[in-house]
């Protein structure tokens, strides 16, 4: 009896793993939440997939681009550092560059400055105070 109350307890604090529970079944089970977009159990997910099999050239790709998803750049570009290093790495060169470029282009658009916002400078306040009002097809009287 004792030991079913236990594993009722661990199945409520979800801590329950099935000891056959194998590396393609964790694969499986992490692809499925990612597409969800169940960023934290996807990620648990990969991660003890990995603790089993830490040459898993898929599931690093897959732990990379969670990470980018989730905007944790640093992490995104030390899983895509380690899958480089794995000799199954080759086979998903296409898939790495791709990811390295969604991750540049992501890790730049949140560096540039937001377009849409007024320029804070003094001079871009004074030219726009000096416009207000100014009509445009009238002549300058600047240089009289």
């Amino acid at each position: 009896m004792t030991s079913a109350g236990w594993s009722i307890y661990r199945v409520a604090r979800g801590g329950y793993q099935p000891l056959d529970e194998s590396v393609e079944a964790l694969f499986h089970a992490a692809q499925n939440e990612y597409l969800q977009g169940q960023w934290h159990q996807a990620e648990a997910t990969l991660l003890r997939l990995l603790s089993r099999e830490p040459r898993d050239a898929e599931a690093r790709l897959m732990l990379a681009t969670l990470y980018r998803h989730t905007q944790r750049y640093d992490a995104a570009l030390e899983a895509i550092a380690k899958l480089t290093k794995l000799d199954a790495a080759g086979r998903w060169w296409a898939e790495i560059q791709r990811e390295r470029r969604l991750l540049a282009d992501r890790m730049a658009d949140e560096s540039e400055p937001d377009e849409s916002e007024p320029d804070p400078s003094p001079s871009a306040s004074n030219q726009e105070a000096e416009n207000v009002g100014r009509d445009e097809t009238a002549p300058s009287t600047e240089a009289a």
